[in-house]
């Protein structure tokens, strides 16, 4: 843990990198974590892709510019939201480079090829206050893998 006047950096036990304000105040406010600005990688149950509809925020993840150089890739993903009709898009630069179709709740409508194993375990998710949907999976079996744009 590093700490500068009021505001801390913790490191938890699953990964996730947070940013708290520890002021009388606020009482340890979130102000920001990892898990919510993933960079290359999506883990399952933690991570997610996915917008926030009133700022219009993305969570995207964003490719390695090469498989030796971790700065930013030109590929990265971005959730559309088109009269709830939800669908991830891959981007090379500003073109698309792929569509997933309409998500129906189980699976993307222009990936037939989806296995069950990965449809069933991918799953949207709408916080609480009904302004950020996003994307996450679950491991179904122990074959499956993080998946790494």
């Amino acid at each position: 843990m590093v700490s500068n006047n009021n505001t801390i950096v913790v490191l938890t036990n699953k990964g996730n990198l947070l940013l708290r304000d520890q002021s009388e105040l606020n009482k340890s406010l979130l102000l920001w974590e990892s898990f919510n600005h993933p960079s290359d990688a999506l883990f399952p149950r933690m991570m997610k892709i996915g917008l926030n509809t009133r700022t219009a925020e993305q969570i995207v993840i964003t490719s390695w510019k090469d498989e030796k150089n971790p700065s930013l890739g030109s590929f990265s993903t971005v959730v559309v939201d088109s009269d709830e009709l939800l669908q991830v898009l891959i981007l090379n630069g500003s073109s698309k480079h792929f569509r997933s179709g309409q998500w129906n709740r189980r699976s993307f409508m222009g990936v037939p090829s989806m296995t069950k194993d990965f449809h069933n375990g991918f799953q949207l998710f709408m916080d609480n206050n009904g302004e950020e949907l996003y994307f996450s999976y679950a491991i179904l079996n122990l074959c499956s893998n993080i998946y790494i744009l």
